[in-house]
C-alpha cells in the first residue's frame, strides 16, 4: 500500500496496523530499505493481529549503526527475541551505494536464525531483480 509521506515511525506503524487489519493469517512481511527497517521495528514491538509466516528485508538500514543514529527508528536492545519465530531473510547487495552491506551483517549478528542472502552486484535496488526473494517466498507457501 502507499505509505505515509510522514516518515515518523508512528505514522508508518499506524498504516501497518490498518493494512494488516484487512488481511487474513499467512502474511509475509516484505520490505525494502526504510520500509524493511520499519517492518522489523513493528514486528519486534507490536503484536500483529494476523499470523506472520515470513520476514523478508531488502537493503535495510540498521538505525544505530555509525552515522545512522535516528532514535525514532532504532530497534530496542534484544529486538530479535521479540520477532515472530518465522523464517527470516536478509537480502543485501555488496555494492549497495545507499545502505552499506555492513548493515546486513549487523542484522545477521542480531538475528542468528536469519538467512543472509548476500548478492555480489545490484546496488540498492538489486538491479530490479527480485527472483531470489520470490524463490524464497515460494518456500513459505
Amino acid at each position: 500500500p502507499p505509505m505515509p509521506a510522514d516518515h515518523a515511525y508512528s505514522a508508518w506503524r499506524d498504516r501497518l496496523v490498518n493494512e494488516l487489519s484487512k488481511l487474513d493469517d499467512g502474511v509475509i512481511a516484505v520490505g525494502h530499505s526504510f520500509g524493511a527497517s520499519i517492518w522489523l521495528k513493528y514486528l519486534s514491538e507490536e503484536t500483529p493481529t494476523v499470523k506472520i509466516i515470513g520476514i523478508m528485508t531488502i537493503a535495510s538500514p540498521y538505525w544505530g549503526a555509525e552515522d545512522w543514529e535516528v532514535e525514532d527508528y532504532q530497534l530496542r536492545e534484544g529486538f530479535a527475541t521479540r520477532l515472530p519465530d518465522v523464517p527470516t531473510y536478509i537480502y543485501h547487495c555488496r555494492d549497495d551505494e545507499e545502505v552499506p552491506f555492513t548493515h546486513a551483517e549487523i542484522y545477521a549478528q542480531h538475528i542468528p536464525t536469519a538467512k543472509l542472502r548476500a548478492v555480489h552486484t545490484g546496488g540498492h535496488q538489486m538491479n530490479d531483480d527480485l527472483r531470489l526473494v520470490a524463490e524464497d517466498i515460494l518456500t513459505l507457501q
